[in-house]
């Protein structure tokens, strides 16, 4: 239960400072030391999170088959307080669809989700804790 009230404490805390102002769809899944299972935005992007237990972290966007550019958002914070992020377009910046992070100390929270300027986040917030 304390997990849970972290988790969604964190969760409030990143996207109010990722700026998300809007939601599509409040859901939100969570893995430890594995993957979560494969969501898909409202524009079809199939996207999913995992972490090693330890200290790596990486996702995977699939955009085969969503209907526009859409941003998505990675955040990793490691227990030492380093915190990565990075935001970018899945189909002009794909590069950056199937990557992750090394994180210095190992992982406390890392998270995914997709956004479209006219929707806000649209898809669900995908968790690595």
């Amino acid at each position: 239960m304390r997990l849970n009230r972290i988790a969604g404490t964190v969760a409030a805390l990143g996207l109010a400072a990722a700026g998300v102002v809007g939601t599509a769809s409040t859901a939100s899944a969570s893995v430890i030391g594995g993957c979560t299972q494969t969501y898909h935005s409202y524009y079809g992007a199939a996207y999913y999170i995992c972490d090693s237990g330890t200290n790596h972290v990486y996702w995977v966007v699939g955009n085969g088959n969503a209907t526009t550019d859409e941003r998505f958002y990675a955040v990793a914070r490691d227990n030492c307080g380093h915190t990565y992020t990075l935001n970018w377009n899945d189909i002009t910046q794909s590069g950056y669809n199937n990557t992750g992070w090394y994180m210095p100390c190992n992982l406390n929270y890392a998270y995914i989700y997709p956004t479209e300027s006219s929707r806000g986040q649209d898809g669900p917030t995908l968790w690595a804790i």
